[in-house]
């Protein structure tokens, strides 16, 4: 019989997040005190917001290469490395700088692999 997995989660997301339970209850008991665990999306990923004003690094789950924040009054919006991925240099948006979700690329097409952002001097 095969794993089960929970409604809505695909089979890697499933096993990534049995490692991660296995992983904060192996350091429970070596620190013999409670290891927060991980909240899930709704795809399964990992969530950083703990829901009571503390969070666990990383914030974002994934791999977000070269991390730029800007802030803009109460607002902040991030965007990462791409490298030659296309749609690129995807941009995020938090109020709290815990809470990210994506709101869409910079770059709707690929530039080729020769391109860097222009910067002034």
């Amino acid at each position: 019989m095969g794993a089960l997995i929970a409604p809505g989660l695909s089979a890697a997301a499933s096993a990534t997040q049995s490692r991660d339970d296995a992983l904060a209850a192996s350091q429970e008991r070596s620190a013999n005190q409670p290891v927060p665990v991980w909240p899930r999306g709704i795809e399964g990923q990992r969530k950083a917001d703990l829901g009571d004003g503390r969070y666990l690094n990383p914030i974002l789950s994934g791999d977000y290469p070269d991390p730029s924040v800007l802030k803009d009054d109460d607002d902040y919006y991030m965007t990462h490395s791409s490298f030659d991925a296309s749609p690129g240099l995807l941009i995020w948006h938090s109020r709290d700088l815990v809470n990210w979700r994506p709101i869409g690329p910079a770059l709707t097409q690929s530039l080729g692999t020769g391109f860097a952002v222009d910067r002034e001097a």
